[in-house]
């Protein structure tokens, strides 16, 4: 068992393969998949097995940020093909069903766009707040 641990493949394959296991797992027993493979991807965050070797850690950390940057990308890839057909849908709807015009559902949507950049920025504000008061308590 000793080589496993001290080989950065092997490992590097295990925390690829750990969130899509218990994602598998999670569906046949009936649970949640998300929470599973998110709760996955938490652990190996926290393990300490990949830092105990400094090839092995930023080999992986290599690996996850390519992955993240891959799947972000297709998220925008597939979310940019979507938005097409979401569009002509709004406003076939909205020119069948008059109880709302194309003008209210584009009011809606820049008060949400708006509303989440408020939110964001207060939130950016507050996390600033907060590090300088703990940083001030307790300066590591």
């Amino acid at each position: 068992h000793k080589w496993m641990y001290n080989d950065s493949a092997t490992q590097i394959i295990f925390s690829l393969l750990l969130p899509f296991s218990c994602y598998l797992i999670a569906e046949r027993i009936g649970v949640s998949v998300i929470l599973a493979a998110v709760s996955a991807g938490m652990m190996i965050g926290q393990s300490k097995v990949n830092r105990s070797m400094p090839l092995v850690r930023l080999r992986t950390n290599n690996i996850w940020e390519m992955l993240e940057f891959v799947f972000n990308g297709m998220v925008f890839i597939l979310l940019g093909l979507q938005l097409p057909g979401i569009l002509n849908f709004t406003v076939a709807q909205t020119g069948i069903d008059h109880s709302i015009s194309l003008e209210t559902l584009l009011a809606y949507v820049v008060i949400i766009y708006f509303s989440l950049i408020a939110v964001r920025l207060i939130w950016l504000w507050l996390m600033k707040v907060g590090s300088a008061t703990l940083m001030r308590k307790d300066p590591q």
